[in-house]
């Protein structure tokens, strides 16, 4: 949300037209309301990143490697946001980097569609300890604001579904530069529709056939419904869940009802699929907070702990 004045310091006009899978919020009147989603979003981060000094920018690096030292994290994969692949390569490459660093490529879109040259010119091995491989696109948004895109809708917002960033098409495009470039493919879902629509997607491009050895990561995984997980095992994906989000039960329950949010962010359903799993940050980096999370899990869901069955409470 900007109000007047960092819409003039982002440069954002008027007349600013909506990049694809973004949106500039226009009230009645028809004048920019300072509400910015999704693809859009990024666009006023990258000018607020390219704000920055090369001095702040390596010295925000050197702290976040310092911390991540301390909590014991031995690599890292950075989705190079906001500041863009080639930054973050550069930033990781002065600091330096005392641990293992993957920088992903995760671009931004323009008018005209999604941004397939970020990144690309750069070698995959640039230092020791640095690659730079695969690309990551959102698909969807996220419960807070009603984006994440969902078969059925909000239960305390009928009056909506959530939102596709990109459509069925686009995602088996997303899935064919995969193949093309021999790149492991990440994308962000959240939703239940996302997560179907992507499924559908891969079916379409090849199935089972092309995809189970690929290593397609989806990323969130809050939507994989009980009845999608068996296509999930099937696709080979990789599923990293962040248990930070256990933090939102009370929201899940608000958005979709007890019944949908009791079958949201599966961790154990997922394992004992067969389904690798990984967890991820999404935010605060120390890995035991997340490590607590996935264990403890809030009490209506504890049959999806990743503590041992043993070590649930009994009733």
């Amino acid at each position: 949300m900007l109000n007047s004045a960092a819409l003039i310091k982002f440069g954002i006009k008027e007349d600013v037209s909506d990049p694809v899978a973004g949106h500039f919020v226009r009230g009645a009147d028809g004048k920019l309301s300072g509400v910015v989603y999704e693809y859009a979003k990024f666009q006023i981060n990258r000018r607020r990143s390219d704000m920055a000094t090369e001095e702040e920018v390596l010295q925000q690096t050197r702290e976040f490697f310092e911390d991540a030292v301390k909590l014991g994290i031995t690599s890292v994969q950075d989705m190079s946001l906001p500041g863009g692949a080639e930054r973050c390569l550069m930033a990781s490459r002065k600091a330096p980097t005392p641990i293992r660093m993957r920088v992903v490529r995760m671009a931004g879109t323009t008018v005209n569609g999604r941004d397939k040259t970020e990144g690309r010119s750069l070698p995959v091995h640039p230092a020791p300890l640095i690659t730079v491989s695969g690309t990551k696109w959102l698909l969807d948004g996220s419960p807070i604001e009603r984006t994440a895109a969902m078969r059925k809708p909000y239960t305390d917002l009928p009056s909506t579904s959530g939102e596709l960033d990109f459509p069925e098409k686009e995602m088996e495009a997303m899935l064919r530069e995969s193949l093309q470039n021999d790149d492991q493919l990440m994308v962000h879902a959240v939703g239940d529709r996302a997560t179907e629509l992507f499924l559908n997607a891969m079916d379409a491009t090849g199935g089972a056939k092309a995809w189970s050895n690929r290593r397609v990561r989806i990323e969130h995984g809050d939507g994989i419904m009980p009845e999608l997980i068996a296509r999930v095992k099937r696709m080979g994906l990789i599923v990293v869940e962040n248990p930070t989000h256990l933090a939102l039960r009370e929201l899940f329950v608000k958005r979709f009802g007890i019944e949908r949010a009791d079958q949201m962010q599966p961790m154990r359903s997922l394992l004992d699929a067969g389904i690798p799993l990984a967890l991820g940050s999404d935010g605060p980096n120390n890995p035991y907070l997340n490590i607590m999370l996935a264990t403890i899990y809030p009490e209506s869901l504890a049959k999806q702990s990743l503590a041992s069955k043993r070590l649930l409470p009994t009733r």
